[in-house]
Formats: C-alpha cells, structure tokens, sequence
C-alpha cells in the first residue's frame, strides 16, 4: 500500500507506480498528479485501510502520511512502531541499553529556557522531539553559546514548519550530548521475523562541527560491502528493543572512531555505533531514496514491498565504477523572498564534471514556500580533483549567489 502525500513525489517513483500499478491511496495530493496526466491506482481510505489492517506493507512518500495511517488503521504493532520512531525520546528510551553512556533529556521550550548552562556539560544538540530534514537542530559548543541557541530555537518554534505536527513537533525538544564521528544514513526494512535488510547506506558528510546541513550524502562500492554486513548485525541487536516486523524506517547514525581511524573499521564493534533517528514508514526523504536506484539499480520501496533483498555481490561486481553516487539538500537563499527566482542552471553548472553534465542525474528544483529548501540535485562525483572540487561546493554551498531578482 503506498501513500503518496506532500510536499513531493519525483517522477522516477511516480513512473513505477504508473508501471507497476500498485495501489496509492487516494487522497487530494495523489488525485492533483491524476490530474496532471498521471496514470496511478488509486484505492479510497476504506480499501487501502483494509489493505494494511489485512498484512500489505505500508509505505509513504513523505512523513505527511503518518497522520492517515495512525487515523485509518488498527495494526496496533503498525502504529506502535510509528510512535516509537517519530518520538526521539521515545527512540532513546528504547534504545538505552545498547548506548547506555549516552547523555539526553526530554524538554518542554519553558524547561530549556529554566536550565542553568554552567551546571551542564557541552557540546550538546538540542532539536525537536518530532522532527525532519534538520528543522530546529542546533549544536551547542560552549555554555557561552547557550542563551543565543536557545533563542534562535524559540525563534524558529515560533515561525513553524511548512511540515505537520505530526511531521515537526514545536511543543517537545530532546537535548543530548553531541555524538562524534561520522554519519551515516541507512534505508533498511525488517521482514516477518524481524531481520534487517538494506537497501542502501550514504555516508553524510559536514563541512564542520558546527554543521548540521543536509548539503552532501554519498555511497558507494567500498562503503556498501564494508558497512552492510556490520550495519546488519547492529539492527539485529536494535531489533531486539524495537521489535519491527514488516516495517520500514530511515535511519541516521554516527560511528565513533579515532582519529587515524577508518570509521569502517570502526564499525566492527558495534558499541561505536550510535543512533541519532529513526524515521518510520519512510526511507531517505523528499524522493532521496531515488539515490539507490541511480547508485545500484534498486528502487527500494519496491524491494521493500515485494520483501526482496539486493544481490550486492552481483550488483558491486567488477565492473561498478570507481566514483560515488551523492545527493545534496540545498537551502533556500538566506536573502530570498516572494518574487526572487534561483538560478538552477549556474548551480547545475557549478556540479558538473568534465565540462558535461554526464554526472548529473537530476536536479529538482523545489519551491521554497512548499518545500522549504531550494533544490535537491542527485549526481556521481567521479575520483579525483574533479571530484574534490564538486565535494567542496556543496560542502560550502552559499545559496545567495544563485539569487535572481526577477524584473
């Protein structure tokens, strides 16, 4: 059963549905794309409720579907996996026993700002309880940084989300201890009996400490056949607090590791994996999850709802090219307003290798008053300076330069 719900649905999913003919939900968004041309199977709430109460997986394109599953349906595992995902208290109440050093504490906005920073330890995160895309996260290096984060997260709470409740809370913050290391993104869905399958993993890069963008996720050869075997065995230790069946989630970790070390290596142990989030019924947001099909020819909400698992051993076989397949989340201009535009073809040009857009998939363009962002380009960063140089452009992507004042 997939929900299609706003604020974003990209033609290569929409394309299998018209292809596969799998059941959508019929609600005002899915109805908008039949409208444009789109030839999708749309089935009322009562058929798509008895779809998922009688065993079909569920999956939504956008965390905005939550709210029809936990309103239409009475899978009682169903909706207590949700609720265990989206609340990150909750996630790490779950969770305490496998990171049990680890530092958090569930706030209300009047409790943060009631809280003495001199009898705390820094750096810490401080983010909404229910949260997407990086909304409201904020790292807090010093108890000297504290009064102007705090403000600047009230500030936000108070402007809102162009996202749900349900999708972005701004009543509930978790504050916790900053996790070192490198971060990890992982589409993954447990089966029947609980198992963990992946279907891919993207390393998420920062351009420094303070960082906490969405500018660069990437995968590859090496980082699927080193990290897949020893994410899997994680999840399988996870699972046992969680207890996931037929379920699919994206998740963000970091891997803690020293400082010469390859934090692949690190992962050997699984005490230096550490959970930051896990977003239920969905896999890597606003259509992301497309990266797994342009990276490995996987489209994973089809894996996942036909319980198929990728043979990587054939897919990474010798001949899978020696560069990386990335993504990037790329901000709405600070200086942007109605009536500005923003220059997609300099940014598509500034991502380009070899003087030719072979390495770029797709460029989405997004509306920031709907979405809230500016654009999501999906491309390969070949080996090399040319690579280097792609890397760092997004990594210190500056979207006022690509703002156009419309005449």
């Amino acid at each position: 059963m997939f929900i299609l719900e706003a604020p974003y649905a990209s033609d290569l999913m929409l394309d299998w549905l018209e292809g596969s003919q799998h059941p959508v939900l019929d609600n005002s968004f899915a109805r908008e794309l039949v409208e444009a041309g789109r030839d999708l199977n749309l089935v009322s709430d009562d058929e798509a409720a008895a779809l998922v109460n009688g065993g079909q997986r569920a999956y939504s394109s956008s965390e905005n579907g939550l709210a029809w599953v936990l309103d239409h349906t009475n899978d009682a595992n169903l909706r207590r996996c949700i609720s265990l995902c989206k609340d990150k208290a909750s996630t790490r109440r779950a969770l305490a026993s496998l990171d049990s050093s680890h530092f958090f504490r569930e706030c209300t906005m009047g409790e943060l700002l009631a809280l003495d920073p001199a009898r705390m330890s820094f750096p810490l995160v401080v983010k909404p309880a229910v949260g997407f895309i990086s909304f409201g996260v904020h790292v807090i290096e010093t108890a000297g940084d504290w009064d102007t984060v705090i403000a600047q997260l009230k500030a936000e709470m108070a402007q809102g989300s162009v996202h749900p409740e349900s999708v972005v809370g701004t009543g509930r913050f978790v504050l916790e201890g900053y996790l070192s290391g490198q971060e990890y993104a992982v589409d993954v869905y447990f089966d029947a009996q609980g198992a963990p399958v992946i279907l891919n993993i993207m390393q998420h890069d920062f351009r420094d400490a303070a960082d906490t963008s969405d500018h660069l996720y990437f995968t590859g050869k090496r980082l699927i056949q080193v990290a897949e075997p020893r994410l899997c065995a994680w999840f399988e230790r996870a699972n046992e607090a969680f207890g996931f069946r037929n379920f699919c989630t994206h998740v963000e970790l970091r891997v803690s590791h020293a400082q010469d070390q390859d934090p692949l290596d690190a992962m050997a142990d699984t005490a230096n994996i550490h959970v930051i989030e896990f977003n239920p019924l969905r896999f890597a947001g606003l259509c992301g999850t497309d990266m797994g099909y342009y990276a490995f020819g996987i489209r994973t909400y089809e894996y996942y709802l036909a319980d198929r698992e990728p043979e990587w051993d054939a897919i990474l076989g010798a001949d899978y090219p020696d560069e990386l397949t990335a993504m990037s989340v790329l901000d709405t201009p600070a200086s942007w307003r109605p009536g500005c535009a923003i220059d997609y073809d300099a940014i598509e040009r500034a991502m380009t290798a070899g003087g030719t857009l072979d390495n770029v998939f797709e460029l989405r363009p997004m509306d920031p008053e709907v979405h809230g962002i500016a654009c999501f380009p999906v491309y390969r960063i070949p080996a090399g300076e040319e690579g280097e140089r792609i890397r760092s452009f997004v990594l210190n992507y500056e979207g006022d330069k690509f703002l156009i004042e419309r005449g």
